[in-house]
């Protein structure tokens, strides 16, 4: 995370959470604004960003080839970019 952005990028699947309450971000969730997720990720895990309830932007690579349960559930206003 840095300032409100906070980018996912590596190679493969990203972590499934069981909550929202365990991703690494959760204590500064309500700061982020956009969310990148960068080429080579393929699977945006469970829960990954619920309550990100200030998400105004996610931008998503064209590698991803599946959203998990509840990722984006509560995100407030976003507009998806398929890179």
């Amino acid at each position: 995370l840095e300032g409100s952005v906070l980018t996912i990028s590596g190679t493969g699947a990203m972590e499934d959470y069981m909550t929202f309450f365990v991703t690494p971000w959760n204590e500064q969730a309500e700061s982020v604004k956009t969310i990148i997720i960068k080429d080579g990720v393929t699977h945006i895990g469970n829960c990954a960003f619920a309550d990100c309830v200030n998400v105004e932007n996610i931008e998503i690579a064209g590698t991803v080839t599946s959203i998990g349960e509840n990722a984006f559930v509560d995100c407030t206003a976003w507009l998806p970019i398929i890179a």
